[in-house]
């Protein structure tokens, strides 16, 4: 048996019908339409994972936002005690916000520390191909980080300073 290949323009697919009917034994393999199978199958996986990648994230937003909530009531008495000694409504919530800024970065870069391992293994290890580090995987795991934890942060502290101390030190 022989084996060889030959690139056929899509508009004379008639020739190679009529090669398979001329030698029953002829076998025509379309590896543009195999390709695009393949092709296909990878986009369908692609958004399986980002659908996956979506369903974490808002979980890792819940999990943030409930940590924040049992967290508040320590934050309003820290709060309260701060304006008892002085500090402006203004400086506790930018000491705050940078308290959370600071979380998520650090969020953030563990995050892209792990994309990036997964990554190489995934590319050294199941595809066998060479790993390239994407800096904007950094970029934007520190900076989304930031801004997640920095948000969900401002929507749980953003009423610390609208009770007077005095009542809120009673409780």
């Amino acid at each position: 048996s022989y084996l060889t290949s030959f690139y056929l323009p899509p508009d004379k697919q008639r020739v190679s019908d009529a090669l398979s009917r001329e030698f029953p034994n002829f076998l025509v393999i379309d590896t543009g339409a195999m390709i695009t199978q393949v092709q296909g199958i990878i986009e369908q996986i692609s958004q399986t994972i980002s659908v996956v990648f979506l369903f974490t994230l808002f979980s890792g937003i819940a999990v943030l936002y409930a940590a924040l909530l049992a967290t508040q009531d320590e934050r309003t008495h820290e709060a309260a005690i701060l304006r008892t000694l002085g500090a402006s409504g203004a400086y506790i919530r930018k000491l705050h916000l940078s308290e959370f800024a600071v979380l998520g970065a650090l969020s953030g870069l563990l995050a892209a520390f792990g994309a990036a391992l997964l990554g190489w293994v995934l590319a050294r290890f199941v595809l066998e191909i060479p790993y390239q580090l994407n800096p904007m995987v950094w970029l934007i795991g520190v900076f989304g980080g930031m801004a997640v934890v920095m948000l969900a942060a401002w929507l749980t502290t953003r009423r610390l300073t609208e009770l007077p101390p005095l009542v809120i030190l009673r409780e």
